[in-house]
């Protein structure tokens, strides 16, 4: 994947030099919510080739927000993933500390552990 967000990043930068860009980040934000909207629609019509298309086409545009906060987006995704990690294996002791299994938890369990995480994320850091 970390490949791929690379040269999705470098395709974007050429057409970018060429003049292909975006007048703002408002745009590009603006451009996402349209993509979104996008996902939900092939989502709706229950068509997995369109659904594949529009989560690719938002992918895309993840990847030119980047661009416009100068970030690399693999470095982006791997701090997502890393904080991602970290609130999965909150989430998980915080059930087994009230002795129920990861697997076994309800919906709702897993939410307010989750949401346990996050809390805990901005008190100490996680």
């Amino acid at each position: 994947m970390a490949d791929q967000l690379t040269d999705t990043a470098e395709i974007q930068k050429q057409a970018i030099a060429a003049g292909f860009r975006w007048a703002n980040m408002q745009e590009v934000v603006a451009k996402c919510h349209e993509e979104l909207e996008e996902v939900k629609e092939a989502l709706a019509e229950g068509d997995a080739a369109h659904l594949r298309e529009e989560v690719g086409d938002l992918m895309f545009m993840s990847v030119i927000l980047c661009h416009y906060i100068e970030a690399n987006p693999d470095d982006i995704l791997k701090e997502a993933t890393d904080k991602f990690s970290k609130r999965f294996a909150f989430t998980k002791n915080h059930l087994e500390k009230e002795g129920v299994a990861l697997l076994s938890a309800t919906r709702d369990e897993k939410r307010a552990a989750w949401g346990a995480a996050k809390q805990a994320e901005k008190r100490e850091g996680l």
